[in-house]
């Protein structure tokens, strides 16, 4: 069962398809790359969570959008930035 989250993981990070999740296009790529890095260990200790973490979409926000740090309505997962950076 692991194998199998980790092998759909893999083909996911390969055709880009992480940055397709992501609403907008002047994404911060640091901050992407460390959320994917987050996804990657998750996915690998807890493959019970890789398939709801799919099915979430990624956005940008910033405080003026009330988000300093993380946050989640089980839809999308926000994140601010400079929070992810830090």
């Amino acid at each position: 069962m692991r194998n199998k989250y980790i092998k759909k993981y893999e083909s996911f990070l390969v055709t880009k398809q992480f940055e397709g999740m992501v609403a907008g296009s002047n994404v911060d790529k640091k901050a992407l790359i460390r959320i994917r890095r987050c996804f990657t260990q998750i996915i690998t200790h807890f493959p019970f969570f890789a398939d709801i973490l799919f099915r979430l979409k990624i956005i940008e926000a910033t405080e003026a959008d009330g988000v300093s740090t993380m946050a989640t309505d089980g839809k999308i997962i926000a994140y601010n930035a400079n929070f992810v950076n830090s």
